[in-house]
Order: C-alpha cells, then structure tokens, then sequence
C-alpha cells in the first residue's frame, strides 16, 4: 500500500512506518492480526465524520462500507439506473440487468408471470379451439393460472 506511511502517522503511529512488522507489505500480512487488533481500536476511538476529515487531511483514498439501504437513495446508483424501478409494485425495485444490447433500450422489469398465466392465449395463438385447449387442462396436459 503506497499510502503505509500516511495510514500510520494518521492514526498517530509514525513509528509503524519502520516497525519491521509493518514496513513491508508482507510484514503487514504475516502480522495482519495485531495490525488489524490495533487499528480497530484506534478506530473506534473516534466518529466516522472526524476519520473521514483526517483521511482527506492526508490524502488517504478511502470509503465507507455501505450498507444495503445506502444504495438506494445514492445519486450515483439513481444516475446509472442501477436499482430500476418493477413495473406495478408500488416503487419495489430491483437490482438492473448487466446485459446491454446494441441498438436495443432496456426494458423496465416487470413481475414474472405465474405459471400458466399465458397458456390460454399462447394455444388460442397456435390455433386450438376452446374445446381442445378445455380437454388438454381435463387431461392435467397443461395448466392455467387462476385469476
């Protein structure tokens, strides 16, 4: 991590910059567990907005671990069209398709159909009669939703 030594004087340990524990990436992994023990307390010792104010101080990149509910009212998340809106459902959104399709819009998700729900019309469109499709449902051949 090339921002090491800033970590360490930001959380008040410049000394961490030399400590053979530290100084290295692979000191830092083969002692994971103290480092990560000290700098969950140092952490705690101070709110999010005084940390956050620190790291920018010094030029830290960082972020906070979101939770589900950030996304939702997050104006990058609402730009990118990331959590579309279900067609019907009363604003209940859903996580955006990744596929793209050249020359093609999205479409906006809609509920999946309940099984069945488009059997009648799907074998009125292939041309059987009422009387044929009334005998394929008596025969348990294929099943209509219940509206």
């Amino acid at each position: 991590m090339k921002e090491w030594p800033q970590l360490a004087t930001c959380v008040g340990h410049p000394e961490w910059i030399d400590d053979p524990r530290f100084a290295t990436p692979e000191g830092r992994t083969a002692n994971a567990d103290v480092l990560t023990r000290s700098l969950e307390e140092i952490f705690r010792s101070r709110d999010w907005h005084d940390w956050r104010t620190r790291f920018i101080e010094a030029g830290i990149t960082f972020g906070p671990i979101a939770e589900l509910e950030d996304h939702v009212g997050c104006p990058q998340v609402a730009a990118n069209g990331l959590l579309p809106e279900i067609a019907d459902m009363g604003g209940l959104r859903t996580v955006d398709s990744p596929i793209h399709l050249k020359g093609e819009a999205k479409k906006t998700p809609r509920v999946a159909p309940c099984v069945g729900e488009h059997s009648q019309r799907i074998l009125e469109e292939l041309g059987l009669s009422a009387s044929e499709i009334e005998r394929l449902k008596t025969a348990g051949a294929v099943g209509m939703a219940e509206r």
